[in-house]
C-alpha cells in the first residue's frame, strides 16, 4: 500500500492524507495495446494491480506539475470514464466498474461547470 500512495503522491500531488482505501480489485487486470503501439519501452501491454481511492482533500490538493503522465484532470462519473476509456483499455473499466459499483453509488461528484 505505501507504494500505491506513494505513485498517486508522485502522479498527482495528492498526499496520503487525503485518501482513505475503499477497496481493492482482487486480482490484477491486464490490457493488451493495440500491435502498431508495441514497442520495447511499453511491450505488448500492461497488467496493473487497481484500487478504488476516496479523495478526502480540496482541488488545491492535486498539482500535476511534478508528475510526468499527466497534464490535466476532471472530476467524472466512473460510467462516463469507463466510456471515454480508449477501446482497449474498455474490459478493465468495465470490471472495475462491476467491483467498485457499491462504492460508486454512495459518493456524489463535485459539480462540473458544464453539467
Amino acid at each position: 500500500m505505501d507504494a500505491v500512495f506513494r505513485e498517486v503522491q508522485e502522479e498527482t500531488g495528492i498526499s496520503k492524507l487525503d485518501l482513505d482505501l475503499l477497496d481493492t480489485y482482487p486480482e490484477p487486470l491486464a490490457y493488451e495495446l493495440p500491435v502498431d503501439a508495441w514497442s520495447k519501452k511499453t511491450g505488448r501491454g500492461q497488467v496493473g494491480y487497481w484500487f478504488l481511492l476516496r479523495f478526502t482533500g480540496t482541488d488545491a490538493a492535486i498539482n500535476l506539475e511534478d508528475g510526468s503522465e499527466f497534464s490535466a484532470w476532471q472530476w467524472i462519473p466512473f460510467d462516463r470514464l469507463v466510456s471515454a476509456v480508449v477501446d482497449f483499455r474498455k474490459h478493465v473499466y468495465r470490471r472495475l466498474s462491476e467491483r467498485f459499483k457499491a462504492h460508486l453509488a454512495a459518493d456524489t461528484l463535485p459539480p462540473t461547470p458544464n453539467s
